[in-house]
């Protein structure tokens, strides 16, 4: 019907999930790396540990 079939913008949740910013300056610091794989995986050891 020519509508979105998600209720969010992707651009919203690009500045909102951390999962799709891992290579932002921001995570990569947080987590001491330059990889953003390396930083993708141990924030999702964060979560899991939450």
């Amino acid at each position: 019907q020519g509508q979105a079939t998600v209720p969010t913008a992707l651009q919203l949740d690009r500045q909102t999930n951390p999962f799709l910013r891992a290579g932002s300056p921001t995570l990569l610091a947080h987590f001491s790396t330059q990889d953003p794989l390396e930083a993708f995986a141990r924030l999702r050891q964060a979560r899991n540990q939450f």
